[in-house]
């Protein structure tokens, strides 16, 4: 895309605007409390860096890296930031969409006559466009006069932040923001000092922000060094647990929810490995028996005669359940994965060879135990199990017998492979009625698709790719120039010709937490202009793959064009590399050309 063009007086205009932003955005901007979010719609997005609640997104703004050498870079943070901007469906629900409840958006299950759960994603985004197509909330349109924007219609979008500091950890991917109820969760790095004075920002901190009054909460301080340590929140048993790996000990600790917050407990220690899986879909009431809702761990025998071998166990968010899984008859277990309800983790085979068994496991009878440990029937635990797809979207109910492999023990072994073979696997499940994953695996070379280990792997892509997860039939990666790209995964498309859309105009940042998608927009952070780099960037995908990003977040006033080259240039202009021109400023607003 090439840059615009501007007159003198757009340039003399955009500049006036820039200055404004220059001192403006020197004030907090934290958002207003009579702003309500609506409790009752479904989260999605948990654990990324952009969550949906309703009608509304909260994303971080940018990506700005941890460090923090006089802790003082982790104060009134904009990049890096959590800002929150309204949805709207573009009149179609007549504005009624925030008070519509998860189950009327998402779709009745209960109801048999417009609600099939064996329809394909596609064919139920169809039948909901009506309720699924949102865009950023449109609050002002206007014809901006003296070529600004080149006489295009501008759209005004409200963004304001929700907490000023840096959001993540510098190591860990996987452990975005969290949102249950009237509280979001996240991570940053602490600036807190020892009683020497010693900065201590190689530790990590988490808060709570509570969505109706902007109140924000200090939840826990790592002990340790915890700057790629897993950490997760969940909700369980009414209340909500931050779970996070402190060293080589698992911490729970009650981080909103009835009754008081308790101290810190140490779940499990001597831990080797830790899987924190976490569904991205919350709603209120929503059962707790998932593969996702436990934590999975390896530690060593605790017995003095075992020798070799260690243990694998799950636990309970407040630990309160724990169970052994499996003592690999002394064997050491390497955990791999959780996904699509499916527990991974890797055995040597034990006739001596270096062969690796991939194994799966849905834990139905786990899952049992643990819920009638706790006072849950038989009845109860199965009734329960509701499911959804990848969209949110509740897509089977037991009793219908349609996911009726959820309702038995299902495991085995997925995969045999050499160390040397692949080097990296992505099991997935197409579906929870599925009873056995398939593959994508990388080699040093290639990208292949394993439907099952018998049959001909296929090549889907000749080079090795960086997954970032797997949607409505695409896997999302990461190209080797930093693109996002897509293509298709299933058989049926990888005989055929293989088509690849590459879904961002120039790189996006790798390190940090992992691209998103949420209200049907992928989310990534990448260069603004050449002044401001690694901001938040909004595309919507969803039927339009060519769709154009656009920057909807606050500029940094460190990431401001410098003073002295304002006569030559438009120091709040992004240029057209990025589709749309910022000149966001502190009074929450937020201009773009669409």
């Amino acid at each position: 895309m090439s840059l615009k063009k501007y007159s003198i007086r757009s340039m003399a205009l955009a500049f006036i605007v820039a200055v404004i932003f220059i001192f403006a955005a020197c004030s907090s901007s934290i958002f207003l409390p009579g702003i309500r979010q609506n409790t009752d719609h479904i989260v999605r997005g948990n654990g990324t860096s952009a969550v949906q609640y309703g009608n509304y997104v909260y994303y971080i703004n940018g990506y700005r890296g941890f460090d923090d050498v006089d802790g003082n870079q982790n104060k009134d943070v904009v990049k890096g930031a959590v800002y929150r901007t309204e949805l709207f469906s573009n009149g179609k629900i007549g504005g009624d969409f925030d008070s519509l409840t998860h189950m009327q958006f998402y779709g009745d299950p209960t109801d048999s006559v417009n609600y099939n759960p064996d329809i394909s994603s596609e064919s139920y985004i169809r039948r909901n466009e009506e309720l699924r197509d949102m865009r950023f909330f449109n609050h002002e349109s206007t014809e901006w006069d003296d070529g600004v924007y080149d006489d295009e219609k501008t759209i005004v979008v409200d963004t304001n932040r929700l907490a000023d500091k840096t959001v993540g950890t510098s190591g860990y991917k996987d452990g975005g923001m969290f949102i249950f109820d009237e509280h979001l969760f996240f991570a940053t790095p602490s600036n807190e000092r020892d009683y020497k004075g010693n900065l201590l920002s190689n530790r990590t901190q988490f808060f709570k922000v509570n969505l109706f009054t902007g109140v924000r909460t200090k939840v826990y301080s790592t002990n340790n060094d915890s700057f790629d340590s897993p950490y997760a929140f969940y909700k369980f048993n009414n209340a909500v647990y931050l779970v996070v790996k402190d060293g080589t000990d698992i911490v729970s600790v009650k981080a909103a929810g009835a009754g008081k917050s308790t101290k810190p407990v140490v779940v499990a220690s001597s831990v080797e490995e830790v899987i924190m899986p976490h569904a991205s879909v919350y709603y209120k009431d929503m059962p707790q028996d998932y593969v996702e809702n436990f934590v999975y761990f390896t530690r060593a025998h605790e017995q003095n005669f075992m020798t070799k071998g260690n243990v694998l166990e799950m636990t309970s968010p407040d630990g309160s359940q724990r169970l052994v899984l499996s003592d690999a008859a002394g064997r050491n277990i390497k955990l791999h994965s959780v996904r699509d309800g499916m527990l991974f983790f890797v055995e040597p085979r034990n006739d001596g060879s270096a062969v690796n068994l991939l194994r799966y496991d849905n834990l139905y009878e786990a899952r049992r135990q643990l819920a009638i440990e706790r006072g849950v029937t038989d009845t109860e635990f199965e009734s329960n199990n509701v499911y959804w797809d990848e969209n949110g979207v509740i897509v089977g109910y037991d009793y219908q017998n349609v996911y009726i492999n959820e309702r038995a023990q299902v495991d085995g072994i997925a995969l045999q492979y050499s160390d040397s073979e692949y080097t990296s696997i992505y099991p997935f499940r197409r579906n929870r009625n599925s009873n056995f994953p398939e593959f994508l695996a990388n080699t040093e070379n290639e990208t292949r698709y394993i439907s099952n280990p018998k049959d001909k792997q296929i090549v889907i892509n000749t080079s090795a790719i960086d997954i970032q997860f797997i949607k409505d039939g695409f896997v999302y990666y990461i190209d080797s120039n930093s693109n996002v790209a897509r293509t298709y995964v299933d058989r049926e498309h990888s005989n055929n010709s293989q088509k690849v859309d590459i879904l961002t105009s120039q790189a996006v940042q790798t390190s940090g937490l992992r691209v998103a998608i949420v209200a049907d927009y992928l989310v990534y952070f990448s260069k603004l202009d050449e002044f401001a780099d690694n901001y938040a960037f909004f595309q919507y995908i969803l039927f339009d793959s060519n769709a154009k990003e656009f920057f909807v977040g606050q500029r940094s006033s460190d990431d401001i064009k410098p003073e002295e080259d304002a006569d030559n240039g438009n120091s709040g202009d992004n240029g057209g590399e990025n589709g749309g021109e910022d000149n966001s400023g502190g009074d929450g607003q937020t201009r773009h050309n669409f």
